[in-house]
Formats: structure tokens, sequence, C-alpha cells
């Protein structure tokens, strides 16, 4: 399903560029750094991942495939 990044939540799994092409996030935290003020900046987060073990900016209204959910 393809969703929008201000919905993705700790536990989904999404499509990704590295193997084995897709993840889950562990935990998600808002971005904070050198253009944290500006205005396209605004609520963008970064994701953790479990197999990744890194961050992955995470725009507001970019997409991802979200291959499977959290629970609610």
């Amino acid at each position: 399903m393809t969703t929008q990044g201000r919905d993705l939540k700790t536990g989904d799994t999404i499509e990704v560029w590295w193997a084995p092409k897709r993840d889950t996030i562990t935990r998600i935290e808002k971005y904070q750094g050198s253009y944290q003020d500006h205005a396209d900046w605004q609520g963008v987060r970064i994701a953790y991942f479990a197999i990744l073990q890194g961050g992955m900016t995470i725009f507001p209204h970019d997409l991802f495939e979200r291959v499977a959910q959290a629970n609610p």
C-alpha cells in the first residue's frame, strides 16, 4: 500500500533500496539538524531500521510502499 511519510509508524515494514529490499522501522525521531528551521524541512523525521541499523530521512509527503503495518 502506498503511504505518505507522515503516516509511517514504528513497526511498519516498507520497501527500501538495500537488501533484502524491505526493512522494519524500529524507531522514528524528529529531524534535528542544520535545516530544521527551514520551511521545506518542517515535519521531517528520521526513521531507524532493524536491518540497516541506521537512519533514513522521511519527508512528510514522500511516498513509500508499506508492505506490513504496525499493530494499531
